[in-house]
């Protein structure tokens, strides 16, 4: 490609401008794993990210061509001004060739429990997604047409008598999925399925935890995380740690507050990095029955609405620490298993 771009007949530098496509060519890769983080695709989930790609492509070539002498400036950014997008382009195929840039599909189980900053960092990444709407009645996505699996949250307890018929069918796809070898993240509801998918006990825990509450990492935990942090809880019901799993970290309410198992291919969190203060309070509209520590007389680790939405920053803060999770899960997958 760069050497088709250099050799024009009209070229009237051929090596300098061979050069220029060469440098560009070199910082798309490098790009790749830093400055464009993920090179999006845009197959499925829009063309957003590729958007962006091709903006930064022109970018990218509009600085190196600016240092070319001035009279040969319109005409060489005119003549490689295309030329350069391919090439970009061509590298994000390679990415998507290696398993660099994934479709991710989300699990949902409540209308008003989303994605939120989930989906914000995939896009941002370059990676593409869908949502499954399973409390809707949608069907679960064949494993096949995804990269990986995140497991959202829901008001249903799996000790419940009555549980949806479509979460038979979500166990399924979930036990399937944690043979595969492709990444899969659970968070709250979503983790508990993963841990009764592997074996581990999920029960009523003896505290709710709903709000802000420390988590101090265990000394095995394998998180690149804080020693010690703070996030957004809600919930009731708590896991054990599945055979061969390594445990985040526990609260004061609750033991295990997530765990890693196979290299952290799998992912379980019972908090919510992902939330903002808008999803908080949706969150708190939906709290389940079960959540309620009245009947027993335990609030302890229950605070109030207005507490938990008092200061944005908490919410900003969890940014950051969920960056460090989702690359972190991500980087666990040899691109061959994808």
């Amino acid at each position: 490609m760069v050497g088709d771009l250099a050799v024009g007949s009209d070229d009237p530098m051929p090596r300098q401008t061979m050069a220029i496509g060469q440098v560009a060519h070199g910082a798309a890769y490098h790009a790749s794993g830093s400055a464009f983080g993920h090179l999006g695709h845009p197959a499925i989930g829009g063309d957003a990210p590729l958007r962006n790609l091709r903006d930064n492509g022109i970018d990218l070539f509009e600085q190196l061509s600016a240092h070319l002498p001035h009279p040969l400036r319109s005409s060489t950014t005119t003549h490689y001004r295309q030329g350069i997008v391919h090439i970009v382009l061509d590298v994000t195929d390679e990415l998507i060739h290696h398993g660099l840039v994934m479709h991710i599909y989300f699990l949902q189980h409540d209308a008003n429990i989303g994605p939120v900053r989930l989906a914000d960092w995939l896009v941002g990444m370059g990676h593409s997604h869908n949502s499954c709407h399973l409390y809707a009645g949608e069907a679960p996505p064949r494993l096949d047409d995804c990269d990986g699996l995140i497991v959202l949250d829901g008001p249903i307890s799996l000790e419940d008598e009555d549980t949806p018929s479509w979460l038979r069918r979500e166990k399924k796809l979930l036990a399937r999925a944690l043979k595969s070898g492709k990444p899969v993240l659970g968070i709250g509801l979503g983790a508990q399925l993963l841990a009764d998918g592997l074996g581990a006990i999920v029960s009523r825990g003896t505290y709710a935890e709903i709000g802000w509450h420390a988590i101090t990492l265990a000394p095995d935990s394998p998180f690149d995380l804080p020693e010690r942090f703070e996030a957004l809880m809600w919930h009731r019901d708590i896991f054990g740690l599945p055979d061969g799993a390594l445990p985040l970290g526990s609260s004061s309410a609750s033991p295990l507050q997530g765990f890693a198992w196979d290299g952290g291919r799998v992912i379980g969190l019972q908090f919510h990095l992902e939330a903002t203060s808008a999803s908080a309070s949706a969150l708190l509209d939906r709290t389940p029955v079960h959540f309620d520590s009245q009947a027993n007389g335990q609030q302890r680790y229950v605070q109030q609405r207005d507490s938990i939405l008092a200061d944005p920053r908490r919410f900003d803060r969890q940014a950051s620490l969920l960056d460090r999770v989702l690359l972190q899960w991500l980087r666990s997958v040899p691109s061959r298993a994808l």
